[in-house]
């Protein structure tokens, strides 16, 4: 009997079925993501034409060369194009792939940069990465 290969079903997935960069991850994996209060502030703005609109503060659960994972709140209509801003230094274009509702206040929300700003990620992870909790 054939086995079948797994296909990429999100960009960044190989067919292994693993993500194709290393994520940092800044949340304690034994207690529910809502349940946590770990992780980096960010805000959350959609692009403008003179300047970017503020949505939303958010809690950044975890980071890699591809993108981006956070929490946010539900009442906030969160485009599918936006700039995810840390310490208003660095902004990231990125796009939402998958949301998912923790309970009825806050969604996590994945993200997948944009552009190839790897100079930019690379500074945010070498900053941020001994908050780390683990890395896969």
């Amino acid at each position: 009997m054939p086995t079948q290969t797994k296909q990429p079903s999100l960009p960044g997935e190989t067919f292994r079925g693993r993500r194709e960069f290393p994520r940092w991850y800044f949340y304690n994996p034994f207690t529910e993501l809502e349940d946590q209060i770990s992780g980096i502030s960010a805000t959350v703005k959609t692009p403008g034409w003179w300047f970017d609109r503020f949505l939303a503060n958010v809690i950044i659960k975890d980071f890699s060369f591809g993108g981006a994972g956070f929490i946010a709140p539900n009442h906030v209509q969160m485009p599918t194009h936006l700039i995810l801003s840390l310490e208003n230094k660095y902004s990231l274009k990125c796009e939402i792939l998958h949301r998912r509702q923790l309970n009825r206040y806050i969604s996590f929300y994945g993200t997948r940069w944009e552009h190839n700003g790897r100079r930019i990620v690379l500074t945010i992870i070498s900053k941020y990465s001994r908050l780390s909790r683990f890395v896969q």
